[in-house]
């Protein structure tokens, strides 16, 4: 089942709490696809069922694509979120290592954050201001 408005909704809050405590120095859209394509040069079942997220650079800033229908549930989406952020975050090491020690320390960060750092009751006001 794909993601519901709100699904959505969290995703925006989430957003919004990356944005004022992880900014970063080029303009970020976020965009939420119902399938976003694995690398040719992947698994076959990645081919086929294609990835949670993704980032990549679009002119001048970057594009985040959450799926919707791989997420199946509003803590995945967000979990890729985060994800993804830290790519945005560590994009100097990102083209020789997408998964290298820059994007561990601020997925790291991030997710501390998140869970035991205040970051969720920010992102829950968040949600209530999007009502």
């Amino acid at each position: 089942m794909p993601l519901g408005p709100r699904s959505r909704r969290w995703l925006r809050a989430t957003e919004a709490w990356l944005r004022a405590d992880y900014p970063v120095k080029f303009p970020v859209s976020v965009r939420l696809a119902p399938k976003v394509a694995a690398d040719p040069n992947d698994t076959p079942a990645a081919r086929r069922h294609g990835y949670f997220g993704d980032s990549y650079a679009n002119g001048r800033g970057m594009i985040v694509r959450i799926s919707t229908r791989k997420n199946r549930t509003t803590h995945q989406a967000v979990e890729t979120l985060m994800h993804e952020w830290a790519h945005l975050r560590s994009r100097r090491e990102r083209l020789k290592r997408p998964h290298g020690p820059l994007w561990w320390r601020e997925s790291g960060r991030i997710y501390e954050h998140y869970m035991d750092r205040g970051g969720w009751e920010r992102v829950c006001r968040y949600y209530k201001e999007l009502a």
